[in-house]
């Protein structure tokens, strides 16, 4: 008769690494086996080809193909784009919708992407990253903040809702909520300030 491991728990410095090349350290790891759910608790450190995420805490069910992080949640992720035009912003103030193309503009093409926040949850088929509470997105100079973000690291598309800034430069915004899409364009909703100062 064949017995299910119902839990496990092992504690004091972890280190681990895939086949995949997948590495993550962790302080505590707590194996579910009812619920099939892998904690890390404790400094959680992830490593992949081209990835870093780092958390007080994170779940995984498949072996960290996807995963979430909470608590200081933080990814930096390697991109690399073949578009490098920097265009000027361009403003449509009408129904205080603002629209710009190009956002790097804000984020600049072929540079590492930070994404910050309280809760990142990362799914790897998708290469997209949906992270709320204090949210964050740093590239090359550029921040973007607001409450929730959803973003695409392969397309670089991006959803940003509450109280949302974007800063580089001398370009500043604030808006309720600000979309890209796949073709670099920008629409910002209550759109609120732009300049080099508020």
């Amino acid at each position: 008769m064949t017995r299910k491991i119902k839990n496990i728990e092992l504690v004091d410095g972890i280190e681990a690494k895939s086949s995949d090349e997948l590495k993550f350290k962790t302080d505590k790891v707590t194996w579910n086996g009812e619920q099939g759910i892998l904690t890390c608790e404790g400094n959680v450190d992830i490593n992949k080809p081209g990835m870093r995420a780092t958390a007080d805490k994170a779940e995984s069910k498949d072996a960290f193909t996807n995963f979430k992080l909470m608590g200081n949640a933080h990814i930096i992720k390697e991109i690399i784009n073949k578009w490098k035009k920097y265009s000027k912003l361009k403003t449509a103030l009408a129904v205080a919708i603002m629209s710009f193309s190009m956002i790097n503009t804000v984020i600049a093409a072929d540079a590492p992407i930070e994404l910050n926040g309280d809760v990142i949850e990362y799914n790897a088929q998708t290469d997209m990253a949906i992270a709320t509470g204090g949210v964050t997105i740093i590239r090359d100079g550029g921040v973007l903040t607001g409450g929730q973000v959803t973003y695409n690291f392969k397309t670089q598309e991006a959803s940003i809702t509450g109280g949302v800034t974007a800063n580089k430069d001398d370009m500043n915004l604030k808006a309720e909520s600000l979309i890209s899409n796949a073709n670099k364009e920008v629409v910002a909703k209550r759109f609120c300030s732009i300049g080099k100062s508020w």
